[in-house]
C-alpha cells in the first residue's frame, strides 16, 4: 500500500494519512504534486526568508498504517514524546554499557 502523509510541521501533528492500493502509485504521487503546487507560493518565501515550510507531505510505502508508525513514528507521536523515548534509549544505553566487560586485544 502507498499512505500519503500531510503533515503540519507547526502543529507537531499529522493532519491526513489517505491510503492507496498498491497499483495507484501513480495516484498518490500525482496528489502528492498537487499538495506542493497548491502551497508553492508559500514555499518560494518560505525559501527565501529562511523559513522552513508549515507543511510537509509525503508520500511512503508499507504494509500497514501500524509498518508506518513503526518505522516513522515522529508523524504519529508529539516531539515530547518522541524526546522521553530517546531519553529513555540513550539511559539504557548508557546502563548496558556500564555493566559490560570490555576485552581489548592487542
Amino acid at each position: 500500500m502507498w499512505f500519503l502523509l500531510e503533515y503540519d510541521r507547526n502543529e507537531g501533528a499529522l493532519q491526513k494519512l489517505t491510503p492507496f492500493p498498491e497499483s495507484d502509485h501513480a495516484e498518490a504521487m500525482s496528489r502528492l504534486a498537487a499538495l506542493e503546487r497548491s502551497q508553492l507560493e508559500e514555499l518560494q518565501e518560505m525559501l527565501r526568508t529562511g523559513q522552513r515550510p508549515r507543511m510537509e507531505y509525503v508520500v511512503l510505502g508499507a504494509d500497514s498504517v501500524d509498518d508506518i508508525r513503526a518505522t516513522h513514528p515522529n508523524y504519529f507521536e508529539s516531539l515530547r514524546d518522541l524526546a522521553e523515548k530517546l531519553d529513555a534509549n540513550a539511559r539504557k544505553s548508557a546502563s548496558d554499557l556500564a555493566h559490560r566487560e570490555i576485552v581489548l586485544t592487542a
